[in-house]
């Protein structure tokens, strides 16, 4: 008998613009085209959704989990960026037009520092 060493894949209806893995537990969490972000435990078994949100009417363009793994920063077309709490899904934070142009990359750097670029050149810390 074949013993299953990778977990079966997660399957989305509509396209995913960026996916994190969290830094110390099997969750991994999903920004797609239609602004909403997933996340999903995943193990050789099984793979269970946590929670799901829509963090914008546009699209997510990227996630991005903090240090500790207890956030999820994420970024929209719509020039906001956004913070989850992991736990729960729910939304903590929202700054709306962080970004002058729509905002296609998120970087944690540290405990207290995120770097974001958007679709004209501009990267903010």
């Amino acid at each position: 008998m074949k013993e299953n060493n990778t977990p079966e894949p997660i399957i989305f209806s509509d396209p995913i613009f960026d996916f994190s893995f969290h830094p110390k537990k099997n969750l991994v969490v999903a920004g797609l085209i239609t602004g909403h972000v997933y996340c999903y435990q995943y193990d050789n078994d099984a793979n269970i959704l946590q929670w799901s949100t829509q963090i914008s009417k546009k699209s997510c363009r990227g996630v991005e989990f903090n240090h500790d793994g207890s956030l999820v920063m994420t970024i929209s077309r719509d020039k906001s960026i956004q913070t989850i709490d992991m736990t729960t899904g729910r939304l903590l934070q929202k700054i709306p037009k962080a970004h002058r142009y729509p905002i296609n990359k998120i970087h944690a750097l540290d405990i207290n520092r995120i770097a974001t670029g958007d679709d004209e050149g501009v990267i903010k810390v």
